[in-house]
């Protein structure tokens, strides 16, 4: 089973692992292979970043090319404690898109997105495994398995709109926006979701940022049918995001209240404003944080 790998591969000059002692020293492989998923809890539909990193000690250069499968990945589902469940379908191979060179001595490392490879929307915990072959090798490298869980959100929100329609097509698309915060051991991140009326097929997984857990956040559609949803990211910060009907991010800003929460009107023309806030230009700003002579306009609905 082969990957897509977007090769931004950076030569390391050292293996972060585990030193060793003198007296416990252990002959290392000649290819070592580990995998780690970023995030470990996730949202149906949202991407499942891997990190694949590999150390050549083999004593000579390695090629790894498009034309070898040289990685395979398989995801298992978890149905009990300490076991493996089925093997996750597949839904297509992919290849390796170019080809590397791992000088011996060194470390190469990149990512992938597993979520469009494997099904994976269903709630569950899975087990990743992983491998790696390369020339004049008598047995593939393997990684340490690793764990993570699909799981659904607290639902907070939801509205069926109209989304344009498609080519060739008379009517509008009928999608459904939620509004989902999911909470972990560390914190709770809000989510835009995008999908179909029936929530069957899931077009995108839009993560707004953090959530607070005293805090309702505010959505409205403006005459576009694009998405505005207000929320607290901080004591007295709140972020304004917009979303069009395919799941891109339009806009992204902060404010600061002025006493009262903020919140999101509709103005007559059709436009969403933020009011009882005062903006704060932010690196993070979408689009680009505009110059103080230059104060941010609504966002423009043609």
């Amino acid at each position: 089973m082969r990957f897509l790998i977007a090769l931004g591969i950076a030569s390391l000059a050292a293996w972060e692992g585990t030193a060793q002692s003198p007296r416990a020293a252990v002959a290392r492989p000649p290819v070592e292979l580990q995998i780690k998923v970023l995030q470990t809890l996730l949202l149906p539909g949202e991407p499942v970043e891997v990190e694949v990193a590999l150390r050549n000690s083999s004593g000579r250069p390695l090629v790894f090319s498009p034309s070898e499968d040289w990685l395979d990945m398989d995801v298992f589902s978890i149905t009990k404690l300490g076991g493996d469940g089925a093997l996750v379908e597949q839904y297509k191979p992919v290849l390796v898109n170019e080809a590397f060179i791992l000088e011996s001595a060194r470390s190469a490392r990149t990512k992938v997105d597993i979520s469009k490879t494997f099904a994976l929307l269903r709630p569950g915990r899975y087990k990743l495994t992983a491998s790696a072959a390369y020339r004049g090798a008598a047995a593939r490298a393997k990684a340490e398995p690793v764990i993570f869980q699909i799981t659904t959100g607290a639902r907070l929100w939801e509205q069926e709109f109209g989304a344009r329609p498609a080519e060739g097509e008379t009517q509008p698309e009928s999608r459904k926006y939620l509004l989902q915060r999911l909470t972990n051991l560390r914190d709770m991140r809000l989510y835009a979701t995008v999908t179909d009326a029936s929530e069957g097929v899931i077009f995108r997984q839009v993560p707004l940022g953090r959530a607070s857990a005293n805090d309702n956040p505010q959505a409205k559609l403006d005459r576009l049918n694009y998405l505005h949803v207000l929320h607290q990211t901080d004591a007295r910060l709140f972020t304004h995001t917009v979303v069009d009907a395919e799941g891109e991010i339009l806009r992204r800003e902060t404010f600061e209240s002025l006493g009262p929460r903020p919140g999101l009107r509709l103005e007559e023309d059709g436009r969403i404003m933020v009011f009882n806030g005062i903006r704060r230009p932010r690196a993070d700003d979408l689009p680009a944080v505009q110059p103080a002579s230059a104060p941010a306009e609504p966002l423009a609905t043609p």
